[in-house]
């Protein structure tokens, strides 16, 4: 091959390259527009739940009965506040768990949530003698103004459906009141935020019932290539009569032979 070949082979390339690369992103973005627009119809489901039972237990009077009351309280190690919440109905993966109350109180160290396991307490009958365990802090307020809705996120998410108990606790010098259930409008909330994805399109697979052994689809009145390589009515066949449809060997040499002519 002579030089001048070689840089009249490259310039051609060149030439060709520019066109080639304009096709292929031509051919990639639609399938990247159509990922992206799957990708943002996650769905977000937010779900508010009232609480069902709440009450608190104060050191100081130990055998006194408050969930009746209009107020939770929080005082250090003196007193502490249960909720319970009946969590139903949840779909998706769970993104995002707060809790609502309302501050009748202001306290400038704010308070803790507490994860609790029991879930069977009776609020007109808890008391200090018989307070469920306290377990780990699931969320913190930080300060709280009087007459002011505080919303404290909880993590890990809640993600399951159930009864749910949490307790709100607080530092040793901290004292705080907040809403009960009682107070109606303003009673407690636990609010879980959940997400579901849409799941991509998926390719639907021929229909391969017993008896269709042409995987051509069930519907009467369509037509379809069967295995005898010919056009034919579509539809539900037994394996006999599928079998019956494929040509002898005989006829087909003797298809072959005539096409030979």
């Amino acid at each position: 091959m002579r030089p001048d070949d070689g840089m009249r082979i490259g310039r051609s390339a060149r030439r060709l390259a520019k066109p080639l690369a304009i096709a292929l992103i031509l051919i990639i973005a639609p399938f990247a527009l159509i990922a992206i627009g799957w990708r943002g119809k996650d769905k977000v489901h937010v779900f508010s739940f009232p609480a069902t039972a709440d009450s608190y237990v104060s050191a100081a009077h130990p055998t006194e009965l408050y969930g009746t009351g209009r107020s939770l309280r929080t005082a250090g190690k003196v007193a502490w506040s249960y909720l319970r919440f009946d969590v139903t109905g949840l779909v998706g993966r769970a993104s995002r768990t707060t809790l609502r109350l309302y501050a009748q109180s202001p306290n400038k160290l704010g308070f803790s949530v507490n994860a609790v396991q029991a879930t069977t307490w009776d609020e007109r009958k808890l008391s200090y003698p018989d307070a469920p365990p306290v377990g780990r802090v699931l969320g913190q307020s930080g300060p709280t103004s009087k007459d002011q809705w505080v919303t404290v996120d909880l993590l890990p998410p809640v993600d399951r459906n159930g009864s749910i108990t949490l307790a709100l606790t607080a530092a040793r010098f901290s004292s705080g009141w907040y809403a009960s259930r009682e107070t109606g409008a303003a009673a407690p909330q636990l609010i879980i935020q959940t997400v579901t994805r849409r799941a991509w399109p998926a390719a639907e697979a021929p229909a391969m019932e017993t008896g269709e052994l042409d995987g051509c689809p069930s519907t009467r009145g369509s037509w379809c290539l069967g295995w005898d390589g010919r056009s034919r009515p579509c539809g539900r066949t037994s394996p006999a009569a599928a079998i019956a449809t494929l040509p002898s060997r005989r006829s087909w040499v003797s298809e072959q032979s005539l096409r030979r002519r």
